[in-house]
């Protein structure tokens, strides 16, 4: 069967050569399995990474099968709606790829622009169930569920190094993500677990991450902060805890939470968003209150008091993961593909 050429926009930028962004990932499982990929941007200056998109699209417009858009809720959004406006002004098929928790809220507020974006697209791709079941109650059809992948073979799940007590919180320092919530639910168990132990680590921004920092000191509890951690820092962590934290407000399918099922973490999470298809109650993590850290501690002491518990919830968090692992993916991208 033909392999299809493709056009894959969005923001490819490498923070380090151990840090590859997801695209860049899907990207490279998708050379290997033969197709031609012409990525852009992965330019710094917004402007110049636009203009870079829009004359990738241009020059490649008679050679390409699908253009692939990266589309998020941010800024990035209008880059996607303007390319989507030249794919079909080309007369060229394209795959949204839809990113991002507060996609709802786009949904809400720009619901004839998504439409047309969407409606005019080939096919719409949504790492979750919950994000596709958003688009389907908006009246968008054309969604089909590709989760996001992870190489399963690259987490290891050991227990020999593992500390139980040891909790890790991944995410970027902004206030969409909530980590002030993290700091008060440690606070909240050391009274009971003096031995637990709290590791904050993600890019973001200084304002959120400084008033983190001052939060722990407030509130007298000995927090452990790291800025943006590459792939092989984040396995070193994780795979030596025993508790993910997400404290997110909204929240689609971060692969943070998916890196932590694959290492074995017993993950508590916000209930917001994707994350109840992600984390099933009682099963493979525990979902608590958005917002509410007296909530998230009572779950960190149920895990803690338990070790049955908290091996049930590491176990099955593994399996829930492997469901996700790149060769399951890569084939479902092919059936789209092909």
């Amino acid at each position: 069967m033909k392999k299809r050429n493709l056009v894959y926009i969005g923001n490819h930028l490498r923070s380090s050569d151990k840090n590859p962004t997801y695209s860049l990932r899907l990207i490279d499982r998708l050379e290997q399995e033969g197709y031609k990929v012409w990525a852009s941007s992965s330019k710094n200056n917004k402007f110049l990474r636009f203009l870079d998109m829009w004359t990738t699209l241009l020059k490649r417009s008679k050679q390409v099968d699908y253009v692939l858009i990266d589309t998020y809720s941010t800024l990035n959004f209008y880059y996607a709606i303007i390319i989507g406006w030249w794919a079909r002004r080309l007369g060229l098929s394209y795959i949204p790829i839809m990113h991002g928790g507060n996609l709802p809220k786009r949904l809400q507020n720009n619901p004839k622009t998504i439409a047309r974006y969407c409606q005019g697209a080939k096919l719409v791709i949504c790492p979750s169930t919950y994000l596709a079941e958003q688009f389907r109650a908006a009246g968008i059809e054309n969604v089909k569920v590709i989760p996001n992948a992870i190489d399963i073979s690259a987490y290891s799940n050991s227990a020999a190094n593992r500390n139980s007590a040891r909790m890790v919180w991944l995410r970027a320092f902004l206030p969409l993500y909530n980590p002030q919530m993290a700091i008060k639910a440690f606070a909240e168990l050391v009274k009971e677990f003096p031995e637990a132990e709290l590791i904050m680590a993600g890019p973001g921004d200084n304002a959120t991450r400084n008033s983190c920092k001052r939060l722990a000191e407030e509130l007298g509890v000995d927090v452990t902060f790291y800025d943006r951690i590459d792939q092989e820092q984040w396995r070193a962590i994780g795979t030596q805890a025993g508790i993910f934290l997400n404290t997110s407000t909204a929240d689609n399918q971060p692969l943070s939470v998916l890196e932590a099922q694959a290492m074995g973490l017993a993950v508590v999470s916000t209930e917001v968003g994707g994350m109840r298809y992600m984390v099933t109650e009682g099963e493979d993590g525990l979902l608590v209150p958005s917002n509410d850290s007296q909530a998230m501690a009572a779950a960190i002491k149920k895990i803690l008091a338990s070790d049955a518990l908290g091996q049930r919830l590491r176990n099955n968090a593994m399996a829930r993961a492997a469901t996700n692992d790149w060769p399951i993916i890569v084939a479902a991208w092919k059936s789209v593909l092909n």
